[in-house]
């Protein structure tokens, strides 16, 4: 890395796509680089 550059993870969780994706659209913009590193859909709850 670079001085002053940092890396964040992130895992999510959503139930509406289209305000997901609206979401990703608004940060990208006060971001240097974004990676959505893949998209899954959920599995099972057991408890």
């Amino acid at each position: 890395g670079e001085e002053w550059q940092y890396y964040f993870h992130a895992d999510l969780e959503f139930s509406d796509v289209a305000k997901y994706r609206e979401a990703l659209e608004l940060i990208t913009s006060d971001l240097y680089d974004l990676r959505v590193l893949g998209e899954y859909k959920s599995g099972e709850k057991y408890l």
